[in-house]
């Protein structure tokens, strides 16, 4: 075998699933010298109902994942020795069956009983409530429990894959989405827009699929200005522009207008610049002064930071004009 082998278990897009699998050594003698394998299969009964488990092998070492529960590790054993912990939650658990807000956000702990396991992306540690912004600028609050919610978040895509280079593995690969609800979304509903219980999706005025939103959750990922300019939306100076939209900006009614309108023109924008160079490197440049605006008015209030501004712009305005008359001889 000269060219990696892959085998799609698992895709929630194409519809893919193999209820079962097994690959051995004696299928695919070109890995490697040492027997091998790989089975796959979807355990029956009790809490395990439903979970589906891959067992691999490379001889001295073997190794069970579990895909329904965000990838975790479940048990190993290694020249015979266990490498796990006798846990009282007999699993492995299926998701479905964990409420993890119970016994004060604690839940997480009926399930947990993997060699390694998988925390929160979104929050881990202790349970805590989580005080926010709405995208109406009100003030919320949010369970935290206990280790987030990754571990209860079955892949929704897997695929093993058998590599030569640069020396022979064997490699299950899972991808599991952590995402909480769109804030970010922000349309115009209107004064009398309402949206309860008993509203379809379709039609609530507050509802929005991740596809309304360039960028979230999809495959262009290169979604609104600043992220676009700056090429990545873990660049340190998106985390000010978004304080500054929930905390500044989504407080005031001219705030929401104008948030209102960079989701409905920003994405035209981004989309326009973000395979261009030169107009990221513009775009970059041009977003430093709003970049100091939105810090400053984060640290020193929208007032202060406004007569700064205001000063500043007076005062670059009065130097140019003595500078060109200088430059020119005009009184």
């Amino acid at each position: 075998m000269t060219q990696p082998a892959s085998v799609v278990l698992t895709d929630t897009k194409t519809g893919v699933y193999l209820d079962s699998f097994e690959l051995t050594s004696d299928q695919m003698p070109g890995l490697s010298s040492n027997p091998w394998s790989i089975r796959k299969r979807r355990l029956h009964g009790g809490l395990s109902d439903g979970v589906d488990r891959i067992d691999v092998s490379t001889g001295s070492l073997e190794v069970s994942i579990c895909p329904t529960r965000g990838m975790g590790i479940w048990r190993g054993n290694l020249a015979g020795d266990l490498l796990g912990w006798n846990s009282p939650a007999q699993g492995p658990v299926h998701p479905s069956f964990i409420q993890r807000d119970e016994l004060g956000g604690i839940g997480w702990l009926a399930g947990f009983d993997e060699w390694i396991v998988r925390c929160g992306l979104n929050n881990n540690g202790a349970p805590a409530t989580d005080r926010l912004l709405d995208n109406t600028g009100a003030e919320q609050t949010m369970s935290l429990p206990l280790h987030g919610r990754i571990a209860n978040i079955p892949a929704h895509h897997v695929r093993v894959e058998l590599r030569t280079e640069p020396s022979p593995s064997i490699n299950v690969i899972g991808l599991v989405d952590e995402a909480n609800n769109l804030v970010q979304f922000y349309p115009d509903t209107g004064a009398d827009a309402t949206c309860d219980a008993g509203t379809p999706f379709t039609n609530c005025p507050w509802a929005a699929t991740p596809e309304e939103v360039l960028g979230l959750l999809t495959d262009d990922v290169n979604c609104f200005v600043a992220t676009a300019a700056y090429g990545s939306s873990l660049e340190p100076k998106l985390k000010t522009f978004r304080d500054f939209r929930y905390k500044v900006l989504l407080r005031y009614s001219f705030g929401r207008k104008f948030v209102s309108a960079y989701y409905k023109y920003g994405p035209i924008a981004a989309t326009y610049i973000y395979d261009k160079p030169i107009l990221r490197a513009i775009a970059r440049v041009g977003l430093w002064p709003l970049y100091a605006f939105s810090a400053s008015t984060l640290k020193f209030g929208l007032v202060k930071t406004s007569l700064i501004a205001v000063f500043l712009i007076l005062s670059f305005l009065s130097i140019g004009r003595l500078t060109y008359r200088s430059a020119f001889g005009r009184n």
